[in-house]
């Protein structure tokens, strides 16, 4: 087996281009639109990010690989370097094309880019990793003594087959959508935008979520010049699918999400806190399930849920997709320095919570 490292851009370009590449992301189980050339080839040029490209191969056949980028970070006031997934943070879900007949390939690409010595790192660090863990797995081993897999969140997924929307719901919907038109004229549009017409729309949307609790808290994503490329470079494949309210002409609300082999992932939705009274984002998810199947959905997932979330497909999945964070330290001062302190806050955590448990117990025992 042979081992190879790539830092030029253009070259790594070429190689997320390939048929080889191209064809160990159709093989890999759950592979999805962020393997895709498409969304990660923008983020090769984002500024301030070094990429990495980690190769295995047998007989110069490609059998799994790693498409990185070296972040400079800083967390807790240090400073430090951290090799992630392309497109951190924007990737919702990661997963690593492999060939699955070679099940350990993944923990020997991490224990390969892990001895590198010409790149200098603290932390690797993957954020919404799915392992396929009935396939592949990665465990700590001599070679990994300080790598740590820990649960991230479940994310919903429906499947269009076999669900439909409750009555209760319609009824609702067409109350608040009755509500609505005394307001002016309102029009649901499920669309497919070529590139052209999805830079228009992110003009437009990028005001909602600058409009909307997403710009109050700071936490907009459209306004990433990276970002904005890489739903275009999709929607120039017709990866790209928006479902979208708009009042007298305007955007009050839209949901724009990804397309990959009749799998629809929900990434980004905002809506003007003004009309919220009439549940805007339920309504554009449902006109979305009910009109979807025209468009080749199947499946529809929340892509990315936090630790806390109430996504309103936990009301209607058929099943939850695991979402993990693989950690591995590096044996330098600030791997170290963050791996201790990360221990430190896993242990204050069970303080904490045997506390909580203990004073519940204590008031149980006192009612008695």
């Amino acid at each position: 087996m042979q081992f190879e490292v790539e830092q030029q851009r253009d070259v790594i370009a070429r190689f997320l281009q390939s048929p080889a590449y191209l064809s160990i992301v159709d093989q890999t189980s759950r592979s999805n639109c962020f393997n895709s050339p498409q969304w990660l080839t923008p983020w090769l040029y984002q500024r301030g990010v070094q990429p990495l490209l980690v190769t295995a191969k047998a007989e110069n056949e490609l059998l799994g690989c790693l498409v990185l980028a070296l972040h400079p970070l800083q967390r807790w006031g240090v400073s430090f370097n951290a090799l992630q997934w392309l497109g951190y943070p924007y990737t919702d879900r990661v997963v690593i094309p492999y060939n699955s007949n070679y099940p350990n390939i993944i923990e020997e690409l991490i224990t390969y880019t892990a001895q590198l010595t010409h790149v200098s790192w603290d932390l690797l660090e993957f954020n919404e990793l799915d392992l396929n863990s009935q396939e592949a797995t990665v465990h700590p081993t001599s070679q990994l003594p300080h790598v740590s897999i820990e649960p991230r969140c479940q994310v919903p997924v429906t499947d269009l087959t076999t669900y439909s929307i409750p009555s209760k719901f319609r009824r609702e919907l067409k109350r608040r959508n009755k509500q609505l038109a005394e307001q002016g004229k309102p029009q649901y549009r499920l669309l497919q935008p070529d590139m052209a017409g999805m830079q228009l729309l992110l003009t437009e949307y990028a005001i909602v979520e600058q409009q909307s609790w997403k710009g109050q808290q700071g936490l907009t994503v459209l306004g990433d010049s990276s970002l904005n490329q890489a739903i275009c470079q999709l929607a120039h494949t017709e990866n790209v699918i928006c479902s979208e309210l708009r009042l007298n002409e305007q955007v009050i609300a839209y949901r724009l999400g990804f397309i990959f082999n009749h799998h629809y992932f929900d990434y980004n939705i905002a809506y003007l806190p003004k009309f919220a009274h009439y549940a805007p984002g339920r309504s554009t998810l449902y006109y979305l399930i009910e009109h979807g199947p025209s468009l080749g959905i199947q499946l529809v997932d929340a892509s990315r849920v936090g630790m806390q979330s109430h996504h309103l497909l936990f009301e209607s999945h058929s099943h939850l997709q695991q979402h993990s964070r693989l950690r591995l330290y590096n044996q330098t001062p600030a791997g170290q320095w963050l791996r201790w302190w990360e221990a430190g806050k896993s242990y204050w955590g069970l303080i904490k919570r045997l506390r909580r448990y203990r004073s519940a117990s204590a008031l149980n025992f006192g009612s008695l």
